[in-house]
């Protein structure tokens, strides 16, 4: 056999053995799910106590999706979770998942806070197959600490510095001997006297928190009561 018959016979076999081989099943990693929309929406608020939210999935893929979600509910203070959820299910084309949760309002007696718990929610897809669930609060909470700590300690001279205004007042302006007029007027100067004080700490809380939100947010953002 020449060499020319030899090379034609070989790309004839090769070509067989290519389309013998069994194909292997697409990975999730590798299938785009951007067809399926993720939603986390705050409800109208019915009751001081508990604030609703919805996560929602919309499946506009070409067909079914299974899914599974990681829900973690986290204390608003220590910033520790105090829930984990895996929900799982699948979801047909065009159609849409929805689950309610609510956010109890918890108290921080000791530094005088109030606040509704805050959570995290991630959601795998597959075709195939369920995936397992992918819990993002561990790692994501290690990767803010360092701006947690600067929020925390912010917080603490805030307060530090209203309750010295606070005393202030009751021991400048007495409610005793004094008429309404000469107490207010009194209380007045003083807040203004604390106001760029007090300023400074609520500027500066919010630039900590739009550090915060910049943290990985595709994967980590936190959701809460504005």
């Amino acid at each position: 056999m020449d060499m020319k018959k030899r090379s034609v016979v070989m790309q004839t076999q090769l070509l067989i053995f290519c389309i013998l081989l069994p194909l292997s099943p697409v990975s999730a990693e590798e299938t785009d799910f951007s067809c399926v929309q993720q939603q986390v929406r705050a409800k109208t608020m019915v009751t001081e106590r508990l604030q609703e939210f919805d996560v929602i999935l919309k499946n506009d893929c070409p067909g079914s999706v299974n899914w599974t979600l990681c829900i973690e509910r986290m204390n608003p203070f220590t910033n520790r979770v105090t829930e984990t959820l895996t929900p799982s299910g699948q979801l047909e084309k065009d159609k849409q998942f929805r689950i309610n949760l609510q956010m109890k309002k918890m108290e921080d007696q000791q530094n005088k806070l109030s606040g509704y718990e805050e959570f995290y929610v991630n959601a795998t897809f597959a075709i195939d197959t369920v995936e397992p669930p992918r819990c993002v609060a561990r790692q994501c909470e290690s990767d803010k600490k360092s701006v947690r700590d600067k929020i925390r300690a912010n917080e603490r001279a805030r307060q530090k510095a209203e309750a010295e205004m606070n005393r202030k007042m009751d021991s400048e302006c007495p409610q005793s001997g004094w008429s309404d007029a000469q107490q207010e007027k009194c209380m007045t100067r003083i807040q203004k006297e604390a106001k760029d004080k007090l300023d400074s700490y609520a500027e500066t809380d919010r630039a900590l928190r739009m550090e915060l939100a910049e943290i990985a947010p595709d994967l980590c953002e936190i959701h809460s009561v504005e």
